[in-house]
């Protein structure tokens, strides 16, 4: 029996747990699929509104709002498309949005340095300790 052969009569035969098993690993690989997708779409959408906002002299205060409001919306996004949101994220670009906001409106933020060290010690956590800010 040829290997198309075994494989046409091992479909015939698969079991309903066979056959769910393999649906819930093509939900998954659709799901990594459109995860990556967003991730990219949202780093895109950064990068090209950096690039705007410092070209058109908009300053960095608008600059980082734009960030967190791109970083907002690609969770919101994620929700939407029933997929669970990085709380990380959220909460990234809650602070982005907020600091530029300060910045914008001429807010002396001495913490800034703080802010970031604090959030790349997140970063560096919760990669090494697994997905425990996901919700």
């Amino acid at each position: 029996m040829s290997q198309d052969q075994q494989s046409h009569h091992s479909a015939q035969h698969a079991t309903p747990l066979d056959q769910e098993e393999a649906e819930a690993r093509r939900a998954r690989r659709q799901k990594k699929r459109i995860l990556a997708k967003l991730s990219t779409l949202a780093g895109g959408a950064i990068a090209i509104w950096l690039g705007i906002a410092l070209w058109a002299g908009l300053g960095w205060g608008v600059a980082l709002a734009g960030i967190g409001v791109i970083l907002l919306f690609e969770q919101l996004a994620r929700r939407h498309s029933g997929l669970r949101y990085d709380l990380f994220w959220v909460v990234a670009g809650a602070i982005a949005l907020i600091g530029g906001m300060l910045i914008s409106s001429g807010v002396d933020i001495r913490f800034g340095p703080v802010i970031l060290i604090t959030v790349g010690i997140f970063i560096v956590l919760s990669t090494l300790l697994g997905d425990k800010g996901k919700v």
